[in-house]
């Protein structure tokens, strides 16, 4: 998860982690909301969860992230601009498992046209809009 901000979506996630006892998220921000001593999540799920704090793509050299492999889902809420969505993507390929979904927040957001623009002519990877609120940009990479 790129962009935890105070952890709704970070709760939600590790919510289903608890449920299915498997995985582990990684949650990266630039800013220390401190979810694990704030109530955003359980006990259970903090098990499940580790926070790094650093911005992207600089933040990609730490070495949890360095070595992580196998991604098989991906929430991109951090950076708004086409060229920080595609940083996030392309780290997200070179550690995804043989098949990732990837979910891109605010695709259809106002306060974002780039990402809105984006997404009007991205053809590089099977997406689609879930057409939230703010939209939800939904990407298949691999198999």
């Amino acid at each position: 998860e790129i962009g935890t901000n105070y952890g709704r979506a970070t709760h939600a996630i590790a919510e289903g982690l608890v449920e299915n006892e498997t995985g582990h998220l990684f949650t990266v921000d630039m800013v220390d909301f401190e979810i694990h001593e704030s109530g955003a999540l359980s006990e259970a799920e903090k098990l499940y969860v580790t926070q790094i704090i650093g911005k992207t793509p600089d933040v990609y050299e730490s070495d949890e992230l360095r070595a992580l492999q196998g991604i098989e889902l991906a929430f991109l809420d951090g950076g708004h601009t086409q060229k920080e969505v595609i940083e996030d993507l392309e780290f997200v390929e070179a550690h995804r498992a043989n098949s990732c979904i990837v979910l891109i927040d605010n695709a259809r957001d106002s306060q974002w046209p780039e990402i809105q623009e984006m997404f009007t002519t991205y053809t590089d990877r099977p997406n689609l809009l879930l057409d939230t609120m703010c939209g939800c940009q939904i990407l298949r990479l691999g198999n």
